[in-house]
This record gives structure tokens, sequence and C-alpha cells, in this order.
């Protein structure tokens, strides 16, 4: 029994009811959406922050035939906080098809140094700290990582990567996963 009384089930492993899913994507985007609508306000900000839609869009399986989905088609948001021309933090929050053809989602953050350029050209590398929930990983609960990223823009249009080492999701090898970001505008 819960705390409210209500009988616990278990359910065999991978097999859960259509009603008792893991992960709530649409919930979690409005979560982060909530959170960058917070960083918007207040006499804290210095500067605008941009918000940019996310096209998740290809990955590639490296040392591998085609066994795994390499059209990760998805959408997703992320809010950069601008503090300057050295690199800023971002929050992002992703719905996408993953390297097994299902359906998963990702939200978090992290912070991107400037390696080259300024703020209408650059490129920048950091990482980014989520937590995921992937049906064939986990049982489909939502679990933490932490990953390097790239990004490159220019006149509003830019591009991600983050790298995958192999090891991180059982028998999968090292992945390259490729986005495409449209700017929303500053904030």
């Amino acid at each position: 029994m819960d705390y409210l009384g209500q009988p616990r089930y278990a359910y065999p492993v991978g097999r859960k009811p259509d009603n008792a899913r893991g992960g709530k994507p649409m919930k979690a985007i409005v979560i982060v959406v909530a959170l960058i609508a917070g960083l918007g306000v207040g006499p804290h900000r210095a500067h605008a922050g941009e918000l940019d839609l996310v096209i998740n869009g290809h990955a590639r399986h490296l040392g591998t035939g085609d066994q795994w989905n390499e059209d990760n088609a998805g959408l997703g948001v992320e809010y950069h906080a601008d503090q300057g021309t050295h690199g800023a933090p971002f929050l992002a929050a992703n719905v996408f098809r993953d390297s097994r053809n299902n359906q998963s989602w990702q939200v978090g953050g992290g912070y991107l140094w400037r390696v080259t350029g300024h703020r209408s050209a650059h490129c920048d590398a950091g990482a980014v700290a989520f937590l995921m929930s992937r049906p064939s990983y986990h049982q489909g609960r939502p679990f933490p990582g932490a990953l390097p990223a790239l990004s490159c823009e220019a006149a509003g249009l830019g591009a991600n990567a983050v790298y995958i080492p192999a090891g991180i999701f059982p028998n999968q090898p090292a992945v390259w996963f490729f986005q495409i970001k449209l700017s929303l505008g500053t904030f």
C-alpha cells in the first residue's frame, strides 16, 4: 500500500499498462519552459537571453552497420542566458526518437564556453547535464547523465553536437548526435 492506501503494483520488466507510463515528456517541457520564463523576470537580469527552437535530426553511430536508428526526429527548446562574450549557461528540453527508434525525452542544462567568434557568430564547447527517459533503458524511468557538447551559430541559425561514448547504454556504440537551432528571439 502507498501513503494514500492504494495498492502498489509490480509490473514485469518492460511491461506497464498504458496508464502507468514512466516519464511524461510534455510535463518535463512545461517545467523547463516555466524555468526559462522564471529566468526572464526580476531585476537580476543584466542582459537578455536567447530562446531557440531545436530540431533534433541525425545521429551517427560509430563503427556499426545500419542496425541503429540514425533519424532522431523530434523537437525541443533551449534558453541561453546572456553572460557576455565568454559563454553562457543554458536550459534545454527535447522529445525525440532515440537510437532504438523509441520516443524519448530529455530535460537539463549546462554551460558553453566561447571558443571562437563573438555574439552574432560563434562556436562554443561545454557540457550538458540532464534527466532522460528511454523506454529501452532503465525500464523507462528517468535517469541522470552528463555529456560533452558543441554548439555553433550565426545569424539566428545554429547547430549542436553531443558525443555519447560507447558503453553509456548497454550494447550501444559511441554516437554523435546532431541538432539544428532556430532563434526565436531574445527575452
